[in-house]
């Protein structure tokens, strides 16, 4: 500020990450940042601070430990978070002054983190050379050609995960599956070139990236190309139709979030979803089953199941996925709220056809 130029050197650089963190402050005094990079993670600038961070890094070696500044700089004791991939966030208190943890309590105080799976951040390349970084979490112990689940997160611009306990993946690692958790182009917090590689690639090049992430994972020997199956959120809408072959069950919540709380949505959609997601596990370990007939059978019972409780909202046809998918069946839908006025039911009609050996649902849509 005395000299009003900007330093030659940042004060903190994350090569391959955009920041998201916040200044740490101690009274009008800047003594830290926190930031995101594989993990969070601190830079100290006040050196008190600093031989602290290594104290409780020394006690602590096998975890990610955050220090609170407590706002009276005359107290002894420090906040600690302490987590790691097989250890969920543990709170503890540090005395400066005779250099000892205390514990405080345990967000999951039940888990074992013998028993849970390692997670990892590792990177392929996409079809088009772009790289993805996912996180790979393997059972307790390891393994080769296991089942696969591919987990992918909604958004779809935003960051998926960190490096951290996830209970998702670490369910599904302990009944023997490989969970690869994709960071596919337009996920935030990977550099300008990687979010805007995602820019209009909705169902194209994102959903290339998971099966780019399939093929990686095989190809690497963590997994068994005939025993793959992909769970998600909304951002999975369109990766149902990737690489058909691919995949031999896919199951998805692809709920809209502003349909689930619905009260006749909930019941019969929770349900299905649950059915499916089973079904999808059961048939991923198995490797028995006709995607096709599997994808055609889940997207109809969801659009039955939609067809109960959607009062506010109207149908409009995806048509990019359909013909991909289903032809002129309506598979995918997309809900917006009615313009101006007051919002009126609609009616609709569901025919279900069953020729050829695949389901086709239509749904037509009256104001």
């Amino acid at each position: 500020l005395a000299s009003g130029k900007l330093a030659d050197q940042p004060l903190v650089k994350l090569d391959g990450y955009d920041f998201r963190g916040q200044l740490i402050m101690n009274k009008d005094k800047l003594i830290g940042v926190r930031h995101l990079t594989d993990a969070q993670g601190t830079t100290w600038l006040d050196a008190g601070m600093k031989a602290m961070q290594d104290k409780v890094d020394s006690m602590l070696p096998n975890t990610v430990n955050l220090l609170s500044v407590p706002s009276r700089s005359e107290t002894p004791w420090v906040l600690v978070t302490a987590y790691a991939d097989i250890w969920p966030k543990r709170i503890m208190l540090y005395n400066s002054e005779t250099q000892k943890l205390t514990l405080v309590g345990s967000s999951h105080p039940a888990i074992n983190p013998n028993q849970m799976g390692r997670t990892t951040l590792v990177h392929y390349k996409a079809r088009d050379g772009l790289s993805i970084p996912a996180w790979l979490t393997v059972p307790q112990g390891g393994g080769k050609n296991l089942p696969l689940v591919v987990l992918v997160h909604g958004g779809p611009y935003v960051r998926g995960n960190s490096w951290d306990w996830m209970p998702d993946a670490q369910f599904l690692a302990s009944r023997g599956y490989a969970v690869l958790q994709p960071e596919f182009r337009g996920s935030t917090g990977f550099g300008l070139k990687h979010f805007t590689a995602g820019w209009r690639q909705w169902g194209r090049a994102m959903q290339d990236d998971l099966a780019d992430g399939v093929r990686w994972a095989a190809a690497a020997g963590h997994a068994d190309p005939q025993r793959v199956a992909v769970l998600g959120a909304s951002a999975l809408q369109a990766g149902i139709t990737i690489t058909p072959m691919l995949l031999g069950w896919v199951c998805a919540s692809i709920i809209s979030t502003r349909i689930m709380f619905r009260v006749g949505y909930r019941t019969l959609g929770m349900l299905g979803t649950s059915g499916l997601v089973v079904g999808s596990l059961l048939l991923a370990r198995t490797g028995a089953a006709s995607s096709q007939v599997s994808i055609m059978v889940m997207v109809g019972i969801m659009g039955v199941g939609m067809g109960f409780a959607i009062p506010p909202y109207f149908i409009a046809v995806q048509s990019s996925v359909e013909r991909r998918l289903l032809g002129t069946a309506t598979s995918m839908v997309q809900f917006s709220r009615s313009i101006g006025g007051k919002v009126r039911r609609p009616r609709r009609q569901v025919q279900t056809d069953l020729t050829g050996g695949e389901i086709k649902i239509r749904v037509r849509t009256k104001i």
